[in-house]
């Protein structure tokens, strides 16, 4: 190429298509940019506000459960019992997923950064955990003493089963048969724990229903 249409090219210039935008436009578009990833930003963390609003709102549920007395249980366990309690909580958490079906999805499907470490442990597993330390030492159990460690693994072994029963009703998977399963669950879960329960759950609960009714109809 000859020096006079090197001199021409060098002097062009560049073409619309490829022209360095003004340093205005660039800080405009920066700003722009920023200002989206802040907007979207504050909406993931408003939105991760409220998923942690409703797992604290499960957890009240469960604990004002294990306290009630007359919450839903096990009718064959002594309601004072920690397999009571533990059968009390478990009872709350299905009818939370039972009455807001969309919510109790939505909670679980939310994203966010250690969402599960800051919410589900503290409200779900390790109530629970402690519950069955404390079995242990009240001789509940069908072994005296259980560690932190293996408490911690059997709570949240109880709720992945639980979660699990939850999800598949919810999702219409076996829904009309496991609803009638429900009282075997909480029995699975006990016994999977190490508490002493009924091999045949279905009649002993009938049992114990109709001997309640019969004792509270006396009692009138």
């Amino acid at each position: 190429m000859s020096p006079r249409a090197q001199t021409a090219l060098k002097s062009d210039p560049p073409p619309a298509s490829v022209a360095t935008p003004p340093k205005s436009a660039r800080g405009a578009g920066r700003r722009a940019v920023s200002e989206n990833e802040t907007e979207v930003a504050l909406a993931a963390k408003q939105s991760e506000t409220r998923v942690e609003s409703h797992f604290v709102r499960l957890e009240a549920l469960m604990d004002a459960a294990e306290a009630d007395l007359t919450a839903p249980s096990l009718a064959s366990l002594n309601p004072r019992s920690f397999a009571a309690r533990i059968a009390r909580r478990v009872r709350a958490y299905l009818a939370f997923a039972w009455s807001e079906p969309t919510l109790y999805r939505r909670m679980f499907r939310q994203s966010g950064k250690n969402r599960l470490d800051r919410c589900t442990p503290r409200n779900i597993v390790e109530r629970t955990a402690v519950l069955i330390r404390e079995a242990a030492q009240n001789r509940e159990l069908t072994r005296p003493v259980i560690g932190r460690i293996d408490s911690h693994d059997l709570a949240v072994m109880q709720w992945v089963n639980l979660h699990g029963f939850a999800d598949l009703v919810l999702n219409g998977i076996l829904a009309d048969r496991l609803r009638t399963l429900e009282d075997r669950l909480v029995v699975h879960l006990l016994g999977a724990v190490g508490f002493v329960v009924a091999a045949n759950p279905t009649a002993l609960e009938a049992s114990a229903r109709s001997a309640n009714f019969t004792k509270s109809a006396a009692a009138r």
